[in-house]
């Protein structure tokens, strides 16, 4: 398979890698062009230093990292029935590093991904296997993928008000900022 580009990590440092293997798309696997992804500030920052398990899902070292990826889909497999190539999704899975020196925790730093549709499995009979992710969030065509990188965050803020049980009349302290810049809004001007 060809190579691909990708951030990595070994503890405590980080570095981009061009030997990553491209993702190999399943007959319910999309292929898909990663354009950006964040850096966790949370998940990224405990892999780099070590500070996340097993049981929390880091795979061993030397590996791929990013969890906030957003892509178009390039290629979809024979039984994918809800995924059309051009779209632009969030929830983008790494691809597999299988046959690779480097594992994939979460893995969405790299060029390219994969998307499966978990719906088109369900509807065959299949199960859906524990702890698979969740269901790929299409985003509008009109979308700049650059700037819906921040789409992530603001879904993990949602579920905690509602796992919080955070109502109209609930006093709130939001703590935390975040800088986003785009060179093409700068290249708009």
């Amino acid at each position: 398979p060809s190579l691909v580009g990708s951030e990595m990590c070994i503890r405590d440092r980080v570095r981009v890698v061009d030997d990553v293997p491209m993702p190999v798309p399943g007959e319910y696997d999309a292929l898909v062009k990663i354009v950006a992804c964040g850096f966790c500030n949370g998940t990224d920052m405990r892999i780099i230093h070590g500070q996340m398990t097993r049981q929390q899902g880091l795979q061993p070292y030397p590996t791929v990292l990013g969890h906030e990826a957003v892509g178009i889909i390039e290629r979809v497999g024979k039984k994918v029935r809800n995924l059309r190539v051009g779209e632009k999704h969030i929830r983008v899975q790494g691809g597999s590093t299988q046959g690779s020196r480097y594992s994939s925790t979460h893995g969405q730093m790299a060029e390219y991904g994969l998307i499966t549709d978990w719906a088109a499995m369900k509807a065959d009979g299949l199960a859906v296997p524990p702890g698979a992710p969740m269901q790929p969030s299409r985003l509008p065509d009109d979308f700049d993928p650059v700037a819906c990188g921040v789409l992530l965050p603001l879904c993990e803020c949602l579920s905690a008000v509602r796992n919080f049980d955070i109502g109209p009349s609930t006093d709130v302290l939001v703590y935390g900022c975040l800088l986003y810049t785009s060179d093409a809004a700068d290249e708009e001007d």
